[in-house]
């Protein structure tokens, strides 16, 4: 009986670390995310790292400039957005819209060091 419970138990740690090590990688992080602004509504925070922007992934990751084009082409439509945060994965729905502040989504992005 010990013996079949301390199976399951190592099972389980195996399965931990397998996962943390399937994350995807990250391609840019988030700033400052503003008060009342449609990333923060979405759920991002400051520090989080962007491993999906809508079609956007650390594959096919140009730069800031095409984040910004696919924010404004996709005014008032949710982007579906995966972040890392604290060692996990977070999906959220990004709706790029117009607010009290600047740009549509209320934060900045900076690109990771390759």
């Amino acid at each position: 009986d010990r013996r079949e419970g301390n199976n399951v138990a190592a099972s389980a740690t195996e399965l931990t670390a397998t996962s943390k090590e399937e994350l995807p990688m990250a391609f840019a992080r988030i700033g400052r995310v503003s008060a009342d602004s449609p990333a923060l509504k979405a759920g991002l925070a400051e520090g989080d790292l962007l491993v999906k922007f809508g079609s956007i992934s650390v594959d096919n990751f140009t730069g800031v400039p095409a984040i910004a084009g696919l924010v404004n082409n996709s005014e008032d439509r949710p982007l579906q957005v995966a972040v890392l945060r604290r060692g996990a994965r977070k999906d959220v729905i990004l709706k790029p819209q117009r607010w009290k502040g600047q740009g549509l989504l209320g934060c900045f992005v900076t690109p990771l060091a390759s």
